[in-house]
């Protein structure tokens, strides 16, 4: 089914252009740093502190089931997720910790461009270290969206906006398709993956015009 790797299992894979990160037990890769009720809290809320916020086809995944399910359940499958062995994933996608923000005189010109653009749209909610100022669920810090140099994900999230309105009614990121063309959005993905992923972001005009259609 799905022509499944069996000893590639759970480490990660892409679905309609979103992807879907490792849960195995690798420390760095997947979640096996994550404590039981971390791990938990995503899987029922969408959003573990430390870890970022669930997008695209898996929040749709928390809000329409897995938040339905008795606290039993969620208990069980982290117990199943705790038994996997640990599948290690390419470099280019593995959390890294970065402590603070880096001295805008620094930058290049496509780094000042993306950090501009997060100081003007994105600070208001998230803060500027990522912590998130309006409500938990806005912190983004730790999210494997951040650790990914191709920034897949958050370029869509950027792109389409993202809404817990199942899980949490109000809590939504408004979409900034229209708002900034291609090439703010790339700025702005590797901007924010350089300061909050620690990594050097690869994210180009071309991939945030391909990510529109």
């Amino acid at each position: 089914m799905f022509q499944r790797k069996q000893s590639e299992a759970l480490s990660g894979s892409e679905v309609d252009g979103w992807k879907a990160w490792n849960i195995t037990s690798d420390p760095d890769s997947g979640i096996g740093l994550w404590t039981n009720d971390e791990i938990g809290s995503f899987l029922s809320k969408g959003h573990a502190n430390g870890h970022g916020p669930a997008g695209g086809p898996m929040r749709e995944a928390v809000g329409l089931s897995l938040s339905k399910l008795p606290t039993s359940d969620i208990e069980a499958i982290v117990a199943y997720l705790r038994t996997v062995p640990p599948i290690e994933s390419d470099e280019k996608i593995r959390v890294k910790r970065k402590s603070s923000i880096q001295d805008s005189s620094s930058k290049n010109s496509d780094e000042t461009l993306g950090s501009r653009i997060f100081a003007g749209a994105c600070v208001s909610c998230h803060g500027l270290g990522g912590d998130g100022l309006v409500n938990s669920r806005a912190n983004i810090i730790g999210a494997h969206a951040l650790a990914d140099v191709d920034g897949s994900n958050f370029i869509r999230v950027v792109l389409q906006g993202s809404s817990d309105s199942m899980v949490a009614p109000g809590r939504t990121m408004p979409a900034f398709g229209a708002i900034y063309n291609d090439a703010e959005i790339a700025a702005l993905a590797n901007f924010v993956i350089g300061e909050l992923g620690g990594k050097k972001g690869a994210v180009t005009a071309e991939d945030v015009a391909k990510a529109r259609e």
